[in-house]
């Protein structure tokens, strides 16, 4: 088992850390619960700020429950959102989060 797997298992049983406790990418992992701000809608999803330098990118295909067209009809910049870190790749400075799997 690598070093960086180790380190997000061990994380996994206090996933909801917060913001307090996240000041840089190697402190998100996957399975987080986060709130954020839209900071700008694509044709292709929504980028959310969630309090450090990188921005996480909510695909189109996690945006709802349905099929969506222009995550615009969805999300709007500023709008605060819960979001689920689906994955993190620090080395190129990448989050990828949903906010359709949030559980309510």
């Amino acid at each position: 088992m690598s070093e960086e797997n180790t380190s997000q298992n061990s994380y996994e049983s206090n996933p909801n850390a917060t913001v307090d406790e996240i000041s840089s990418i190697d402190d998100i992992r996957q399975g987080m619960l986060l709130i954020g701000t839209v900071t700008n809608t694509t044709k292709f999803g929504a980028f959310v700020n969630v309090g450090i330098k990188e921005t996480g990118l909510v695909h189109i295909s996690e945006i709802a429950n349905q099929f969506v067209v222009d995550p615009s009809d969805f999300v709007q910049i500023g709008q605060e959102v819960k979001v689920l870190v689906t994955d993190v790749d620090p080395s190129r400075g990448r989050i990828s989060l949903s906010i359709k799997r949030v559980e309510e």
